[in-house]
């Protein structure tokens, strides 16, 4: 499902606006009206009880509650409010150029180590892995020793949002040294002066958060951030390889860029959609 996922949700989306999983004893909406009202209404349908399959109501988490996808409003606005401003427009444009140098750099690299300048890599490990846990890491302003511990770190949250089986048990075997190594990375002094670490915690210096609130603001950075990148990257790279027609776009014009990541994924064409949607999902469009 991981992998292919786009059977699964068409599956989901034609059972009906609301799908009770028997196996797993939760409800699912996958429909995109339905999901955008269950998100938007966070009075009927709350985040702080978990956004996975586990109740924080009657099932304690494995970790303290992020402040971002695991609250409602007021305290998820306090927090997000405080998130974009250390994301600001500005701090951002100022990470586009180590990002975009670093992105150069390792594509050289990897184009590089081979004589024949035809290597094979793998999109996943020698490019994903390799930036996010460069250019993340790097912005939030940790440590560079021991970051892969954040690819286990990851997969252990990623994991955390099912169920509690085998995905779930390899990804927890022997996690404890590394939940302390990246619980260390997000105290207040870990991160250098200019990362966005420090930014986060002088919100407590202006007594916008707690100390324990911003470690969290801090842990979510590097969890949230380093998943999405790669994810992001390695999906993207296999559905420019199942559709050429959009890579060769890309390369003739590298300013669609911006773009690519919407392009690729129009896989299925308008008719095709409509063909497998119900009459109430073809009236609501």
């Amino acid at each position: 499902v991981i992998a292919d996922p786009y059977a699964e949700h068409a599956r989901l989306r034609d059972a009906g606006p609301v799908v009770w999983l028997e196996r797993w004893n939760v409800y699912a909406c996958a429909r995109y009206y339905d999901v955008r009202t269950v998100l938007a209404d966070h009075d009927n349908f709350v985040s702080s009880a978990g956004t996975g399959l586990d109740n924080f109501n009657h099932v304690a988490p494995m970790r303290p509650k992020s402040l971002l996808i695991e609250a409602d409003p007021p305290a998820h606005t306090h927090a997000r409010g405080v998130v974009a401003r250390v994301l600001s427009p500005q701090t951002l444009t100022a990470l586009r150029e180590p990002f975009a140098a670093e992105a150069d750099a390792l594509v050289d690299r990897l184009i590089n180590r081979s004589p024949q300048r035809q290597p094979v890599i793998d999109g996943v490990r020698d490019l994903a892995q390799a930036y996010a846990l460069k250019v993340f890491p790097d912005a939030v302003g940790i440590e560079t020793e021991g970051r892969e511990s954040l690819l286990r770190y990851s997969d252990l949250l990623f994991n955390a949002f099912g169920p509690r089986n085998a995905l779930f048990e390899r990804a927890a075997f022997g996690i404890e040294l590394i939940a302390e190594w990246v619980l260390a990375q997000c105290k207040r002094g870990a991160s250098s002066s200019g990362g966005l670490g420090a930014k986060v915690y002088a919100a407590v210096d202006a007594g916008e958060l707690s100390a324990d609130e911003a470690l969290l603001l801090v842990r979510s950075f590097l969890s949230a951030g380093l998943d999405t990148a790669i994810s992001g990257l390695g999906y993207a790279l296999l559905l420019l390889a199942q559709h050429p027609m959009q890579y060769e776009r890309l390369h003739a014009d590298p300013t669609l860029a911006r773009r690519v990541f919407d392009e690729a994924l129009r896989i299925e064409t308008p008719a095709q959609i409509i063909a497998r949607t119900t009459a109430r999902d073809v009236e609501i469009a």
